[in-house]
């Protein structure tokens, strides 16, 4: 029996994705019954496959899937709305999965971005970092708290104006004021603490 043939729970419950997509493929048109079936199992998959975390293979499964029901759909306009609307799902869940694994670089970016600034500069008015780094001065807050609390950098206030100082060129007493001289050291040092974490080899 082809998966398409089973009904709508024990296709939801029972078929694997992976095997329907051929099933699929070699189809002209759905009848009403295989509409039926797929409404009901396209939408169980793809809720499952939400609430995993990355599961980015089956987001790329699902969504053909899902496009190739739309290109059989015979005329069946309820249908391709539903459809649409699942695709609409998979898409923003894609994009959210991207978005946190490329988090980790961006950061690093900016951090990086930000010690160039201050071996050429000594020191930079917090204000100015959001322009610098084009993003919002709140995003500019959290970096710089997790770049100071790796000893990155220091942050000093003076009168109206916080300041970002590189913490290479901060005195042990954190009172003298910061000199002008420049740096040798790279401004990657410290990053490894920005980079994502492998797991060891067992």
């Amino acid at each position: 029996m082809k998966l398409l043939d089973l009904r709508a729970d024990l296709l939801a419950n029972q078929g694997d994705p992976a095997e329907l997509l051929p099933e699929l493929a070699a189809l002209d048109r759905l009848s009403a019954e295989q509409r039926e079936a797929l409404d009901y199992a396209l939408g169980y998959w793809v809720l499952q496959v939400l609430q995993r975390p990355a599961d980015t293979d089956s987001l790329v499964l699902l969504d053909r899937l899902v496009a190739y029901a739309q290109q059989r759909s015979d005329g069946d306009a309820l249908f391709v709305a539903k459809l649409s609307a699942l695709r609409d799902l998979l898409e923003n869940k894609r994009l959210a999965v991207a978005t946190r694994a490329n988090q980790p670089s961006r950061q690093l970016h900016h951090a990086q971005t930000i010690l160039s600034l201050l071996q050429s500069e000594n020191r930079i008015p917090q204000a100015d970092m959001a322009k610098h780094l084009q993003i919002s001065p709140g995003r500019v807050s959290q970096i710089l708290a997790v770049m100071e609390q790796d000893g990155l950098i220091a942050r000093e206030r003076v009168g109206q104006v916080n300041w970002i100082v590189d913490a290479a060129a901060v005195s042990p007493t954190r009172n003298a004021k910061p000199t002008a001289a420049k740096h040798t050291e790279p401004a990657t040092r410290g990053m490894d603490v920005w980079l994502p974490k492998t797991k060891k080899a067992a």
